[in-house]
């Protein structure tokens, strides 16, 4: 009860667009709201079931069954480039858009599916200013991600909130405490993008090949770069390439790790972000390795709760691996304080908060 004996009303956020649900960034925000006091509400279109055109309409029969709905909060939930517009045209309230990343720098800069002056390149250009411009914030990952859009698209850096990624929580938790691997094991999990530089693992893996303890895990799929051609070119014998995962089955491999891997490439994106296996190590508490960016700098700090290497430098990566395996205290030390690092400033509660703040 309310002071006075009125009742307490629940705030209620509602996440609009075409976003994936059971995607950890999605789940992280969810969590988040919920454990500040919101009741969430889904106005949802899934883009498989419902493509091109369809979604909109979609999107507009699930907002006529909120209609009675008083709403403190509308999110536009990632990816929602193409979707900002509607939210805009269909509440009155000021939306909050999670951008996490630009179309424009993943697609035309980083991935380089097409060149920035073709049509779809513009068009993204076009899609993350549009959105971004619609919005009252925007939510971002970084920093960096932030100066990125206030220098590309012109987006007032007062508009935009960092909220780091975070993780799923229920599922990325350290493992049982004193178990020893019989072989000392390096893990990496992701897709095979130049941003993840798995080229730079497998050089850093063949650097490695005289250490007879040691075995690399790489988790993932769509090689269109040939990275298992590059190891059988480059007769690496300590690497295992394990495929694709389900998400749920990703926390088996990292909290069993000795370390685990970030990114390593040398792309535009690679400044700009703190990807998710980095978040997902450290909440696991084990000692993580990945470039040294201005990203990573904002959050982390060199052998406390990280060890950073040099991107695209494979006989750095391999130097910073032996650093680890060859001193337990330090890597466990590093791990402790990763989770500790984790608990302290990056529970979806507290992420959540500082958006709520900004309200």
């Amino acid at each position: 009860m309310a002071p006075g004996g009125g009742k307490t009303t629940m705030k209620t956020v509602c996440f609009f667009g075409i976003y994936d649900p059971g995607y950890a960034r999605s789940k992280v925000l969810m969590r988040g709201f919920r454990e500040n006091g919101f009741r969430i509400v889904e106005c949802r279109a899934d883009p498989k079931e419902h493509p091109g055109l369809k979604k909109y309409l979609k999107l507009f029969r699930e907002y006529r069954k909120t209609r009675r709905e008083k709403f403190n909060v509308i999110l536009v939930a990632f990816p929602g480039q193409t979707v900002v517009w509607l939210a805009k045209l269909l509440f009155r309230q000021p939306i909050i858009f999670d951008a996490f990343l630009s179309l424009y720098n993943s697609n035309t800069e980083d991935r380089k599916v097409y060149g920035k002056m073709s049509i779809r390149g513009v068009k993204d250009w076009f899609l993350d200013w549009h959105s971004s411009r619609l919005a009252s914030r925007v939510l971002l990952d970084t920093e960096e991600h932030i100066r990125y859009f206030a220098e590309t698209f012109g987006i007032g850096k007062e508009k935009c909130v960092r909220v780091f990624i975070g993780c799923d929580e229920d599922i990325f938790f350290p493992g049982r405490a004193g178990e020893k691997n019989a072989i000392f094991t390096v893990e990496f999990h992701g897709s095979f993008i130049p941003l993840q530089g798995i080229d730079v693992i497998i050089r850093a893996a063949k650097l490695l090949e005289n250490e007879q303890d040691m075995i690399f895990q790489i988790i993932g799929s769509g090689d269109k770069l040939g990275m298992r051609a590059l190891a059988d070119d480059l007769s690496v014998s300590n690497i295992l390439f394990l495929g694709k995962k389900a998400p749920h089955e990703i926390p088996f491999f990292v909290q069993r790790a000795d370390i685990v891997l970030g990114i390593f490439g040398i792309t535009a994106k690679t400044p700009l972000v703190i990807p998710n296996k980095v978040y997902e190590g450290i909440a696991c508490g084990r000692a993580v390795i990945t470039a040294n960016t201005p990203a990573a700098r904002e959050f982390f700090i060199d052998t406390k709760n990280i060890v950073f290497c040099e991107a695209g430098n494979p006989e750095d990566l391999a130097r910073k691996i032996l650093m680890l395996k060859d001193n337990d205290t330090m890597r466990e030390s590093i791990g402790r304080e990763a989770r500790k690092l984790f608990l302290d400033r990056l529970m979806a509660k507290m992420l959540v908060e500082d958006i709520v703040s900004r309200l």
